[in-house]
């Protein structure tokens, strides 16, 4: 059923058609403010009608609690339909209840027998008043942090003003003479709590460290590794966050997937971060919207087709949609870097009045033809023309098999492109044969440049980084052991297992293996396209498909496998080529028992990546 506040959805339709009620703690899909969201279904008449009256019925709820102005959105999909309404941060669980009582006094289902409206509003207002006690002060000390252009984290653990090395925190549960400040470890900030609320407001010195947020569909865990790395190279000491865990400098303070609001949460309100570099991956984003109020700069690094039917998403469009949400934490001047290959990231760039930078692995005169025609004043944005002459803006692009990037106006330094690295000397691009790569050194790079990162610091974190297998983990690691080439990757979607496969045609080999797997949350189409993209980019000798048992997703065991196996045979797959295994580490067992000297292995890690690297390890220092 999703990311569910309200526990008392029980059914798979909820009660009058309710499927997923949530709180929205920052800029989000429907808005750039905070909120609580409610998605019931939508699929007769009735529904339809209902959910044409539910934003003013919610809007007369919300305004009677005395909450002005209120922004009421709904957004359609094929079989659900979702309202967002926006709220005070001290009353977001108080909003979830307004949305539900709105849709209660419209479904055509229960709105007879729908409690009074007087008694619904006293109970409301009982509820505001219990949640606002827990969170003294939080609208004024937000509403001046947004003033004044800081960031505003809000949590259930409290609320941040500031970040990094300026974060201020101030926990839930004070009351309103007792706003003591709270701050990490190490942070010799205090406040005296005999001093009033105002006063303690009046203190307030929080401030912000450089915030970029990495988003997109493949590629986000690298580039953010990548822009912490140069952010570090330059001198500061950067946190971030993404898919594999959290980082401040050295340490690693959180282990597990941390792309999203709680990753956020952990790197800004660390005092030791003097830059932050945020994974922003899609589930986070629409389950509780961003982290963040305020940030520098953005990348969206593509938009491929993947988890398609979550949240009421449904199409690439949708999903662009998503990744864009990014664009709401812009501060006044921030850029947003996209990709100057990916079609739907031209489209959207229709749209926009925020400055652009582009990077492109092309460099081609479509590339830049298709640019111009989609923003007429992309050249100033993107400086992407073919001769170097033209743009006036930041850039990215390889070109010749070198990395090139321009300089934006204004900033002091030489017009026209520099020359940073060559692709071929970057360890993460493998000799040029990982393009994909090279799309997310570009990426990094130009994300690096436009927060002012010295072009020096780039090359040379560009070559470097990759030639330590701990510089990227998980991501196209390779291995030779006993004279096999394995390559170990998180591919997880049709255009990132085609790039992984590609990858695979450039290293020589007898006979090739791939291990294959999927999680269940995607839709049979998803899977199958999967499976598809792997074989049309590369005919193994050998195919595994593995089970995911602990990302079955609400399939039951053999489903996924099941898909993938009829998509192979589809795509031209010979049966006898196919295998199965239970588990992942099953399947690298079986891979390592198939292969000899000179072949070549494609695995799929997802679930068991450390099992994984050490029976590949144990393999490595034994004898056949």
């Amino acid at each position: 059923m999703g990311d569910v506040d309200k526990q008392h959805l029980t059914d798979s339709a909820g009660v009058g058609g309710v499927l997923d009620s949530r709180r929205l703690f920052g800029p989000n899909l429907f808005s750039a403010h905070a909120g609580a969201v409610l998605s019931v279904t939508c699929v007769n008449e009735l529904e339809i009608q209902a959910v044409a009256e539910w934003p003013a019925e919610a809007t007369r709820l919300a305004t009677a609690l005395g909450w002005s102005p209120v922004e009421c959105v709904v957004r359609r999909s094929s079989s659900e339909a979702s309202l967002f309404i926006s709220a005070p941060i001290d009353g977001l669980l108080t909003a979830t209840e307004v949305a539900e009582e709105a849709w209660m006094r419209v479904e055509p289902r229960v709105k007879r027998n729908a409690e009074p409206a007087e008694s619904v509003l006293s109970r409301l207002r009982e509820m505001y008043a219990d949640e606002r006690a827990t969170m003294p002060g939080y609208v004024t000390l937000a509403s001046s942090a947004r003033e004044s252009g800081r960031n505003v984290t809000l949590s259930d653990d409290g609320l941040l003003l500031g970040s990094g090395a300026g974060s201020t925190l101030y926990p839930r549960g004070g009351s309103d003479g007792d706003l003591a400040v709270l701050t990490s470890e190490g942070s010799d900030q205090s406040h005296d709590q005999s001093h009033d609320q105002s006063h303690d407001q009046s203190r307030d010195q929080s401030r912000d460290c450089p915030i970029v947020l990495v988003t997109g569909s493949n590629g986000k865990t690298t580039t953010t590794r990548l822009v912490a790395a140069m952010f570090r190279a330059s001198g500061r000491v950067a946190g971030w966050s993404c898919s594999d865990g959290v980082w401040v400098g050295d340490d690693q303070v959180e282990h597990g997937d941390y792309s999203g609001p709680a990753g956020a949460w952990s790197v800004l309100s660390d005092r030791r971060v003097e830059a932050a570099v945020l994974e922003s991956a899609r589930g986070g984003m629409l389950r509780r919207g961003l982290a963040v109020t305020s940030a520098d700069a953005a990348v969206i690094t593509n938009v491929s087709v993947d988890h398609l039917g979550e949240f009421g998403v449904e199409s690439l469009a949708d999903l662009t949609e998503v990744k864009a949400i990014v664009l709401r934490a812009l501060r006044a001047g921030g850029i947003l870097v996209l990709n100057a290959d990916d079609p739907a990231l031209v489209g959207l760039s229709q749209r926009l009045t925020t400055p652009v930078a582009w990077f492109s692995a092309r460099d081609s005169l479509a590339v830049n033809e298709r640019i111009a025609a989609a923003r007429s004043n992309v050249e100033a944005n993107a400086g992407l023309s073919v001769d170097g002459d033209a743009g006036r803006g930041f850039a990215a692009v390889a070109r010749a098999g070198r990395v090139l990037l321009r300089f934006g106006s204004g900033d002091g330094n030489a017009r026209g492109w520099h020359d940073v690295i060559g692709v071929d000397e970057m360890p993460l691009s493998y000799r040029g044969i990982a393009a994909h790569n090279v799309e997310n050194a570009l990426a990094a790079a130009l994300l690096a440049h436009v927060m002012g990162i010295e072009i020096s610091v780039i090359s040379q974190v560009l070559n470097t980084f990759g030639s330590n297998e701990a510089d990227n983990p998980g991501r196209l690691v390779v291995r030779h052991v006993r004279g096999l080439t394995i390559i170990m990757d998180y591919a997880h979607n049709p255009d990132g297992i085609a790039s992984l496969c590609r990858v695979a045609t450039g290293f020589t080999a007898n006979r090739r293996l791939l291990l294959l797997g999927q999680a269940g949350d995607r839709d049979d189409a998803q899977i199958s396209a999967l499976a598809g993209a792997a074989w049309r980019t590369l005919e193994f000798d050998r195919v595994i498909i593995k089970e995911l048992p602990s990302m079955l997703r609400g399939r039951q065991n053999g489903d996924t496998s099941s898909l993938l196996r009829q998509a192979l045979l589809d795509a031209g797959a010979p049966e006898e080529r196919l295998a199965f295994a239970s588990s992942e580490l099953e399947g690298v067992r079986q891979a390592l028992l198939w292969a000899e000297p000179g072949d070549l292995l494609v695995l799929g890690v997802h679930t068991e990546r450390d099992e994984v690297y050490a029976l590949v390890d144990r393999f490595g220092e034994s004898e056949r």
